[in-house]
């Protein structure tokens, strides 16, 4: 959902908000009263006790990858700045780090490596609003997502929700059936010739 609608998860959005009413508290034309209510709280902060500096340093470092914040350290408006941009950095690690782990959402990833084969992947790239969203057919915008995201009825993906998980190499294309055709979506999409309609279909599209 983060990497195709570039919607933070309520994690993030909820420490990037909580970081932007500190940014705020830090600017001089800040009310007076939530100014002292922050300087208590740096205050018991630095005395080791519990306060909103403390609370707001266990959420950045429960982030994954974690935000290193120390609640002892003088408060500026630059610092806050930075951790902000390392929240934002910390969103994006961790929406690679799942396109990476997850072997159903291989096209998401190889989509990202591929626009920068020689350098990390931007944060565009990443996280972003989909074009693919704004089909105006519903059922074709459906389809699109559901091959993307691994939502589909090619063996590749439905033998991982059976219970018996044969192995990938078994997992071969009805059609086909050779050993080494997996039933996946770059064989589906490009490869097989076991079926004269998909044949013909593909040769219409492309």
């Amino acid at each position: 959902l983060t990497t195709e609608t570039g919607i933070a998860p309520i994690q993030y959005r909820r420490a990037t908000l909580a970081l932007r009413y500190l940014l705020h508290l830090l600017s001089p034309n800040a009310p007076l009263l939530p100014r002292a209510t922050l300087a208590e709280a740096c205050s018991l902060a630095r005395r080791g006790q519990g306060s909103w500096v403390t609370h707001l340093q266990m959420v950045l470092a429960t982030l994954y990858p974690p935000v290193p914040f120390d609640p002892c350290a003088y408060l500026s408006q630059p610092l806050v700045q930075r951790l902000i941009q390392a929240t934002n950095d910390s969103m994006h690690q961790h929406a690679l780090l799942q396109l990476q782990s997850l072997k159903r959402l291989r096209i998401l990833y190889l989509r990202i490596s591929n626009e920068a084969p020689d350098s990390p992947p931007s944060h565009k790239a990443i996280v972003s609003y989909r074009d693919y969203l704004d089909i105006g057919n519903a059922d074709h915008r459906k389809a699109l997502t559901r091959l993307l995201c691994s939502d589909h009825l090619f063996a590749v993906e439905q033998h991982r929700r059976s219970p018996y998980k044969p192995r990938r190499e078994w997992r071969i294309c009805r059609f086909c059936r050779f050993r080494d055709c997996v039933e996946d979506e770059a064989h589906v999409l490009l490869d097989c010739v076991g079926s004269a309609a998909l044949t013909e279909w593909r040769i219409r599209f492309f």
